[in-house]
């Protein structure tokens, strides 16, 4: 699936009544496929991960209080909803995009190859890092 429809249905998703109050995701495309869906879905203070794999297995586990305040520390401290896109002139290689959803909008920041092309350690790169860390339960 492409952003557009994952992002059209998580859209649709945060606008239910018995949804959650905010969803933050890093979405990935490739030529030769994606590296997985990380969605976080966050409900009065209360945080699920989901990690949607290539082969679309699901695994799903809630976050603690400790995790979720990184991801949310990470993403005000860096201002990632204001960001513009990064778009290096790579070929190949993967995209990403940030979403950030609420009931009354949303934001996204559309990434092509962070941490490669001068990127590495950048805010980009390390925002696909705080999410995969979310993944593997490995928090910084």
């Amino acid at each position: 699936k492409n952003f557009d429809q994952l992002e059209a249905q998580l859209s649709e998703q945060v606008r239910q009544a018995s949804s959650p109050d905010e969803v933050y995701a890093l979405l990935s495309a490739g030529y030769w496929g994606d590296v997985g869906q990380i969605i976080v879905h966050v409900r009065q203070h209360e945080a699920t991960l989901e990690y949607i794999k290539r082969d679309q297995q699901t695994k799903s586990r809630a976050l603690s209080a400790a995790e979720l305040e990184i991801l949310l520390r990470f993403l005000h401290e860096n201002q990632v909803d204001d960001l513009g896109p990064l778009n290096l002139a790579a070929n190949d290689g993967i995209q990403y995009e940030y979403i950030h959803l609420t009931r009354v909008g949303g934001r996204r920041v559309f990434m092509n190859n962070p941490g490669l092309g001068g990127s590495g350690g950048s805010v980009y790169d390390r925002l696909c890092k705080v999410f995969q860390d979310a993944v593997s339960g490995n928090p910084h």
